[in-house]
């Protein structure tokens, strides 16, 4: 079994490149010899011959095959491979219609290291619409709104998405620009996040504003699109809400982040903030803790206390509002920071031995959420070290007052995913994930609302 997902990547990326060379037998090789290939309902090719013979089909129906790959993500003993082919129906008896199609194969992988089983899916009606019809025209684009992001990008998709988004940032395979921010007046900013997942890979941008005042209207703070460009053509193909895939993504982030940091029995936790932030960290978090308690702390306590009350009814262990940030971290393992705060509302002074922090509210230079001792303290992980080293608020306040140095940043958290660093290297130390979000999340997260099938 392939259990390193930087050889599993560079396999799949080997894997696709067979399925664009027009030799079959290249790609039954990435098989094991009595490994099996099905597609659909259709009964399963065993050995390398029939795999030979299926992907010959493909090859033959469309002479111009192209196979891009839009994802890899390691799910137990399983590696899920997304892919989309595009083609011309130009082979014998073809209509001669140009094929877009998106699915996935499933993998066990044997101990050979090749594919022992591919369990591959995708949409069969629209296939065979488009080979009747074509594909939809390029100037088409789709667009996937906020109900349908909410439903469809679960945590248990979404998080290993990112996952292996951040791995491969780290790794220098994804291709970003510092974030641009246009500051439009008090509390309300515009975004600009431009990205590729690699080179031959889908990439766009992240168009987002940022109006703080918007929670007291029940609107999100986070509004705008993630816009998508297929890898092959260049051409626009998806527009997704960028505000819910931001919700759901950014807490996702500090789920991995919790998962590789925290203290394996850690389980009460405290949110510091009560809006939307709020409920996607703790609906996130649960995902990779067993968690006996969360309290949560807001500037008013009244909107703390109606938040805890409305979301009570979605866990098994108790939710409730407290008075103080004191009290939520003096009986906490874990913390999240989700404010719009200028200034420290967390002090180091109160942070208990061995505590793990997610900072979130402060996506730029300036507002901060957490005192400089508690910095100076922690073991301090970074999504971007270029990008807190200049928009990490409270790095940069702790450097400003000359108590850390650059070195301070211990590393990425995709290099402590990868095990190139080690995270937490006590049970006694306090660990502090600092994230003002990544493209690459974004990115990767819209784009398997786009390629996967609903």
């Amino acid at each position: 079994m392939m259990t390193d997902l930087r050889q599993l990547r560079e396999f799949a990326a080997r894997y696709t490149a067979a399925w664009c060379s027009q030799n079959a037998a290249s790609v039954a090789s990435f098989f094991s010899p009595e490994g099996s290939l099905r597609v659909n309902d259709d009964p399963p090719a065993v050995g390398r011959d029939a795999i030979t013979a299926v992907a010959q089909s493909f090859m033959t129906a469309f002479p111009d095959l192209r196979v891009t790959l839009d994802g890899l993500e390691l799910r137990g003993e399983e590696a899920e491979y997304r892919w989309t082919l595009t083609g011309t129906n130009a082979g014998p008896e073809g209509t001669g219609q140009r094929v877009r199609i998106s699915g996935f194969e499933k993998w066990r992988m044997g101990s050979d290291g090749l594919i022992a089983s591919s369990m591959g899916y995708f949409h069969a009606a629209e296939y065979l619409r488009q080979l009747e019809y074509g594909s939809p025209p390029e100037a088409s684009i789709r667009f996937i709104d906020r109900d349908e992001v909410a439903r469809r990008l679960t945590y248990d998709l979404c998080i290993p998405i990112v996952r292996e988004a951040m791995i491969a940032f780290s790794r220098g395979e994804t291709r970003q620009l510092l974030r641009s921010i246009l500051p439009l007046s008090e509390g309300r900013l515009f975004g600009i996040m431009p990205g590729a997942m690699g080179p031959h890979s889908p990439f766009g941008a992240k168009l987002i504003s940022v109006f703080h005042g918007n929670a007291d209207k029940g609107q999100q703070s986070h509004q705008g699109l993630v816009v998508l460009f297929d890898p092959e053509t260049g051409s626009p193909v998806c527009a997704v809400h960028a505000g819910e895939v931001t919700a759901i993504r950014t807490a996702a982030a500090s789920a991995v982040a919790t998962a590789a940091l925290a203290r394996p029995d850690a389980c009460r936790l405290a949110i510091l903030g009560c809006g939307e932030q709020a409920a996607t960290h703790l609906r996130a978090i649960s995902r990779v803790r067993d968690l006996e308690s969360a309290v949560v702390w807001g500037r008013s306590p009244d909107r703390a206390r109606a938040f805890a009350a409305g979301i009570q009814a979605e866990f098994s262990f108790p939710v409730s509002a407290v008075a103080t940030v004191k009290e939520a971290a003096a009986n906490s393992d874990m913390i999240c920071t989700v404010t719009a705060s200028s200034n420290p509302i967390l002090l180091g002074a109160w942070v208990q031995p061995g505590t793990h922090l997610n900072l979130v509210g402060s996506g730029f230079a300036g507002p901060t959420e957490v005192d400089n001792e508690l910095v100076s303290r922690s073991r301090f992980i970074a999504d971007s070290r270029e990008g807190i080293l200049l928009q990490g608020a409270e790095f940069l306040h702790a450097r400003a007052a000359g108590l850390i140095t650059d070195d301070h940043i211990a590393g990425e958290i995709g290099q402590v995913l990868a095990g190139e660093i080690e995270g937490r290297r006590s049970a006694d130390e306090i660990t502090v994930y600092k994230s003002i979000g990544h493209v690459v999340q974004d990115l990767a997260s819209a784009w398997a609302l786009f390629s996967q099938p609903d």
